[in-house]
């Protein structure tokens, strides 16, 4: 068909010993030119693998979840599929390009709040269970289509920057969250944790600090009565923050290892205290 691009194509290479990554660059392009072929791009996967590992190595106990719109390249997914990050996905295209690379389906998010009915179907039919949701009218589309759907609430978070003109917030009030718990338990849903939805221009820490407060106050609504809700697991997942600026910015960096260490241990002895009671 006329005005439809060529299938994108790649090739990753390694670059040997003493080789400049510039002289690399240099030599493609003067080849391109030569052959007059289309416009090209170049990415250095190694800085990809630099920042997993060293994210790994001091929030080991914090999975990434990588937004596959930020990137959909197939190079980019590969590598961090080999890394062993989870997806979140918002659209069945992007759902079908990380299975293409063997991504198990418990490692997937279906993200989005406002998804489509045969989307949804396509979810349920190749075991997609984590889904996200923020609203009611959702929340029953979900049930329906998918009963078995394990769901992520979306919380709405404070914008690092009120006067910000670009900063917007998704996802529902906490007042909100006690209905959709309430509906959930009702239409037989399970909900398993929450999703905070955080700006990739945040750099106040702070906005941090009360997304996981926030979690803890949805997880405190979710067991003050176990007859009216049930919470399998607390899950507290960021989205949309860019990977690079997090682990380039070494201040930022270190200070979200901090305030992400002391919060989430926190959030997590209160759940564990909190399911010792209840068994009790």
């Amino acid at each position: 068909m006329k005005g439809i691009a060529d299938e994108p194509q790649y090739s990753v290479g390694l670059l040997e010993g003493g080789t400049a990554l510039c002289d690399v660059i240099d030599n493609h392009i003067y080849e391109q030119t030569l052959s007059e072929k289309n416009a090209f791009f170049v990415a250095d996967l190694g800085v990809i693998m630099r920042q997993h590992v060293r994210w790994r190595t001091h929030m080991a106990h914090i999975r990434p979840y990588y937004t596959v719109r930020c990137n959909s390249s197939p190079a980019v997914i590969e590598v961090l599929a080999a890394l062993g990050t989870g997806f979140i996905c918002t659209n069945k295209s992007e759902l079908e390009l990380v299975q293409s690379h063997g991504i198990p389906s418990e490692d997937i998010i279906y993200g989005g709040v406002c998804k489509q009915v045969s989307q949804i179907k396509y979810a349920a039919k190749n075991g997609i269970d984590l889904l996200v949701c923020d609203n009611e009218a959702e929340l029953r589309k979900i049930s329906r289509c998918h009963p078995n759907a394990k769901l992520l609430l979306q919380v709405s978070t404070e914008a690092s920057s009120p006067d910000d003109e670009i900063s917007m917030t998704f996802g529902c009030s906490l007042k909100d969250c006690r209905h959709l718990l309430e509906s959930a338990k009702e239409l037989g849903v399970q909900v398993v944790g929450v999703r905070c939805h955080i700006s990739s221009s945040c750099e106040d820490d702070q906005v941090y600090v009360h997304a996981i407060s926030d979690a803890r106050c949805v997880f405190d609504m979710a067991v003050s009565d176990l007859k009216y809700c049930y919470v399998a697991c607390c899950t507290v997942e960021f989205s949309d923050y860019h990977f690079h600026y997090l682990l380039s910015h070494t201040v930022d960096f270190w200070t979200l290892v901090i305030v992400f260490s002391v919060l989430v241990t926190h959030l997590q002895t209160c759940i564990c205290l909190r399911r010792k009671l209840a068994s009790t």
